[in-house]
């Protein structure tokens, strides 16, 4: 989850996180800062590569459940 994800679901309950929880949203908010510095820092060091890669013409996927014997 990042920053912005985080911050959508505190202000949709209204900042109400129980007293037992506290120290799990700290953790919470560090790794969504981290997670959303992190996302910046990959978009500028990938993002030229990720536009210079080519798409054959015609891509095939296969969707499917693990389950259902696709990944075979």
């Amino acid at each position: 989850m990042n920053l912005p994800g985080l911050m959508r679901l505190l202000i949709a309950n209204r900042g109400c996180v129980e007293r037992s929880f506290w120290l799990d949203a700290g953790i919470d908010l560090g790794f969504a800062s981290m997670n959303s510095l992190l996302s910046v820092v990959s978009r500028l060091v990938y993002s030229r590569q990720v536009g210079r890669t080519s798409i054959p013409p015609a891509p095939i996927f296969v969707i499917g459940h693990w389950r259902t014997g696709t990944t075979f």
